[in-house]
């Protein structure tokens, strides 16, 4: 027979043991939790950030039509998209953010936070990690799915 000691030994170790296994579900299941939050969250920036730069695309289309139709010049239509694209500034999450716009060949044509970066060569600029911001963006925007 058992004794009194080991039957609250046993009782013990087995209290124990739920609690481990159920504080492991609990740590996973949070982390699936956490996880799903953040892909949604993630989406929805993206999405945020993808009707920001169609209205910036929208916003100027007006423009580009007059220079296509030979309305009104290259260069007047390259200060006109730049005084409107400058005037883009908003708030989200981490606070101000603007609309910026480089060419192609990496000259920043609007920077409405470092206006002093306009008009200047951007093609090596690179971010914290090293990663060229202005390439990257432009190889994005060249890809087959065009949503850089």
């Amino acid at each position: 027979m058992m004794n009194k000691k080991s039957i609250l030994k046993s009782a013990g170790f087995k209290i124990i043991s739920i609690g481990l296994v159920l504080g492991l579900v609990f740590v996973l299941f949070s982390g699936y939790l956490a996880h799903q939050f953040m892909g949604t969250t993630k989406a929805q920036r993206l999405l945020h950030l993808k009707q920001a730069t169609q209205m910036a695309r929208n916003s100027i289309e007006p423009i580009l039509a007059k220079y296509r139709a030979q309305e009104i010049s290259g260069k007047t239509a390259l200060e006109q998209v730049r005084d409107l694209v400058r005037r883009m500034v908003y708030n989200d999450h981490i606070g101000e953010n603007y609309i910026f716009m480089s060419s192609y060949d990496g000259i920043m044509l609007v920077q409405p936070f470092e206006p002093e970066k306009e008009m200047t060569d951007v093609w090596n600029l690179k971010d914290a990690n090293g990663v060229y911001i202005i390439q990257a963006l432009i190889n994005a925007a060249r890809s087959e799915k065009g949503e850089g």
